[in-house]
């Protein structure tokens, strides 16, 4: 009688741990913040402030800033070139404390015509941290002028190949 007791008693555990993951897993991941900083600006060597009227946050596990390019090409490394001519951007978000994240790690993304950089920091990606940035800061290397500056915080497991398309460049 004892032994009966026992297996059924494990074996509801068993069952309740089962729904629990399942359900754990099956729950949407929709937390998403996109914000449009700017339409459009020309960048050069010296910085560019940006101040959103809403604060830019990590509400989901991957954040980055998309800034849209139409005349830059990618080389080997993920090096950027206009014209033939090395191009670097440097971005930082500050948060409403004064940190400040340094957003280097540079990647090119295409939305069907339009192209963007992508620039982001591991301390951004699965939601290591909390933040909320109040201002971002750009410049270049040589002067170029780009389109949308986005700030956009989503989960790629929400999409099929992990990026998200932002809803303001379209």
């Amino acid at each position: 009688m004892k032994v009966r007791v026992i297996l059924l008693i494990g074996s509801l555990i068993i069952i309740a741990a089962g729904a629990i993951s399942w359900f754990a897993i099956s729950i949407p991941r929709n937390a998403r913040q996109e914000v449009l900083l700017t339409r459009g600006l020309t960048l050069g060597t010296s910085w560019v402030e940006l101040r959103p009227s809403t604060t830019l946050r990590t509400v989901g596990d991957w954040s980055e800033l998309l800034i849209e390019v139409s005349d830059v090409d990618i080389g080997k490394g993920h090096a950027l070139f206009v014209g033939g001519s090395q191009l670097q951007i440097e971005a930082y978000v500050t948060s409403s404390t004064g940190e400040e994240v340094q957003l280097s790690g540079v990647q090119e993304v295409e939305f069907g015509a339009q192209k963007f950089v992508r620039l982001s920091d591991p301390s951004l990606e699965w939601k290591k941290r909390d933040f909320q940035f109040a201002t971002g800061r750009l410049r270049a290397s040589l002067s170029i002028h780009v389109g949308r500056v986005i700030w956009i915080s989503y989960d790629p497991r929400a999409s099929k190949d992990g990026v998200a398309f932002p809803a303001t460049s379209q």
